[in-house]
């Protein structure tokens, strides 16, 4: 028996990597693939059921075998006595319809990193940049590698992937945001470059990067940064760049007031002006020059098969 695993244990599940558990702070072995396979399906949609012939899917796809459900009900059980527990005791709950998971007193990394980046938009929005640029650093340091590496289902990493990956980026870009906002602009120029040659359709890195060095004092880089990857959207996708993102050229090209960083704290605000439209939306203004972003994945999400939906998915150059 593992040490410290027992009636009322609380145990912390991890997604945002292999699938890993610890019960009073002691790893759990789930050295069974098909349990692990149980776990991470209910983990993914904790709090809800999760319907037998959906496990069965995530289980065998299209190679189901005779007896599943059989083979099902034995996998549960075997899980709940790798977990130390009992269907009265555990967080494995069996009803009418097939499984869940009750968290209650239970931790899930998961959770915790969709609970840091609401709470970080919420500091953005409160204007506590410095205090939105910690929380997402924390969010993203839960993230070890790929999700879902050692879990052999790739009915479920389709399922669970995109939706992953796309939250990974929008944590990045949130958490880029926060930085800039309290003047870490050179600090974030190296990132930056990284990311866009990653991910160099995703126009909100590349938006970012050009402000990064605007404010560097690297004004013909920004520009130039600007004229690769309109080339790029229009070599690959035959399209132009977004309106917000033209918007953000023109400000550097002409450099706009609106781009200097007026406060320590503060997000891209523009400084009063005589143009009285101008003065009307201070911080309307800034988000336009944030450009929509076009969705890509993470190579892992590649890796796993799954099918990507926009002609920028398929075209784009995707890290993990």
């Amino acid at each position: 028996m593992v040490w410290g695993v027992g009636v009322g244990t609380r145990f912390e599940f991890k997604l945002l990597g292999p699938l890993e558990v610890c019960a009073g702070g002691c790893p759990v072995p789930i050295p069974a693939a098909k349990q692990r396979v149980v776990l991470a399906s209910l983990l993914v949609d904790a709090g809800r059921v999760v319907a037998v012939d959906q496990l069965i899917n995530r289980l065998w796809d299209n190679a189901v075998p005779d007896g599943a459900q059989g083979t099902l009900r034995s996998y549960v059980m075997r899980l709940r006595q790798a977990l130390y527990t009992t269907a009265a005791t555990g967080p494995i709950v069996t009803c009418a319809e097939g499984y869940y998971i009750d968290l209650s007193g239970h931790a899930l990394d998961l959770n915790r990193f969709e609970t840091l980046i609401r709470q970080a938009r919420t500091a953005t929005a409160q204007g506590r940049s410095d205090r939105a640029s910690a929380l997402l650093s924390n969010a993203l340091v839960l993230w070890r590698s790929e999700p879902l590496s050692n879990v052999p289902s790739d009915v479920l990493r389709r399922e669970v992937l995109p939706r992953l990956g796309e939250q990974w980026l929008l944590a990045r870009e949130l958490r880029i945001d926060a930085a800039l906002d309290v003047g870490h602009h050179q600090e974030m120029t190296a990132e930056l470059g990284e990311l866009t040659t990653r991910y160099p359709l995703r126009e909100r890195f590349g938006a970012q990067r050009m402000l990064a060095l605007y404010r560097s004092g690297r004004q013909a880089e920004a520009l130039d940064s600007y004229r690769s990857l309109s080339t790029l959207l229009a070599g690959d996708l035959g399209i132009n760049p977004s309106p917000e993102l033209r918007s953000l050229h023109h400000a550097i090209l002409t450099n706009d007031p609106c781009l200097r960083l007026a406060f320590p704290t503060g997000a891209l605000k523009c400084s009063k002006s005589t143009d009285q439209s101008r003065r009307r939306t201070r911080t309307s203004r800034a988000q336009q020059l944030r450009p929509r972003r076009r969705p890509t994945l993470p190579v892992w999400a590649k890796r796993a098969g799954v099918p990507c939906s926009t002609a920028q998915d398929a075209r784009g150059q995707i890290g993990g």
